[in-house]
């Protein structure tokens, strides 16, 4: 194979990661926004994203083009060859073979969660709920608020800012106010709740968990339906398995 020919090959590979990255920055787009977004012509935006839709690693709905679950795994793959996800993964396995509910291990990208943990069956009342790779809000996950107290306010700010505080449910937090005087709930206790706000009648506790570094990790929780526990009594018996367990993973990460 030739210099140009390498070249061009080379040009043509850096486009379509950079074509990748619109999608996702944008939420979705069409051939117009993309070609917009990077510069480039229709066609070579219409092309490329041709291609990545028939490889599977975009779908479409109609005519917007949104990052498949194939990257999700992509991903996933990459996180857990770290040893540091790696454990994450086995002890939320334990965990969840240990207990009646689901448990996940969440990770911060982007300014939003993604569900990391290998495909299991859905055998409990919560799982068919939670996809591996999926994105959520962090103001409305217990995962998610146990992650966002460990940031600075400037942090918090541009997630906000970026991704709004949408309303999943009646009792989702719409303000920044509330937001901001739940995550001080969250630091002073040292975990968080969702009280049904990302989706009715779950509900779900999750604890930040930290690298020696001091770099957050991800965040633990479990959940379960509402009409199985009090949510008193599923925060008193979680948050005694939670702590155990999160010790657990942090030994295993020094």
């Amino acid at each position: 194979m030739g210099t140009y020919e390498s070249g061009r090959i080379l040009k043509s590979s850096s486009l379509t990661l950079e074509i990748v990255d619109a999608v996702v920055e944008l939420e979705g787009a069409r051939v117009s926004q993309v070609a917009t977004h990077l510069d480039i012509s229709e066609s070579a935006a219409s092309n490329h994203l041709h291609t990545l839709r028939k490889s599977g690693f975009l779908t479409a709905d109609g005519d917007v083009y949104h990052p498949s679950l194939k990257f999700a795994k992509v991903g996933e793959h990459a996180k857990t060859r770290d040893p540091a996800y790696r454990h994450a993964v086995e002890i939320t396995n334990t965990l969840d073979g240990n207990t009646n509910f689901e448990t996940s291990f969440t990770v911060a990208e982007n300014g939003l969660g993604r569900y990391l943990r290998p495909e299991v069956d859905a055998t409990t009342e919560v799982d068919k709920y939670f996809t591996v790779g999926e994105r959520i809000y962090l103001h409305s996950t217990a995962a998610g608020k146990a992650i966002l107290a460990t940031f600075p306010e400037s942090r918090v700010n541009n997630i906000v800012e970026r991704w709004g505080l949408p309303e999943l449910t009646d009792r989702t937090i719409t303000s920044r106010e509330d937001l901001d005087a739940e995550l001080a709930t969250v630091r002073d206790q040292g975990y968080a709740l969702n009280r049904g706000e990302d989706q009715d009648g779950v509900y779900a506790i999750g604890q930040a968990v930290r690298k020696p570094s001091g770099i957050v990790l991800g965040a633990l929780s479990i959940a379960g339906p509402t009409y199985r526990t009090k949510e008193r009594r599923f925060e008193e018996r979680f948050t005694v398995i939670l702590d155990d367990y999160i010790e657990k993973l942090e030994a295993r990460l020094e």
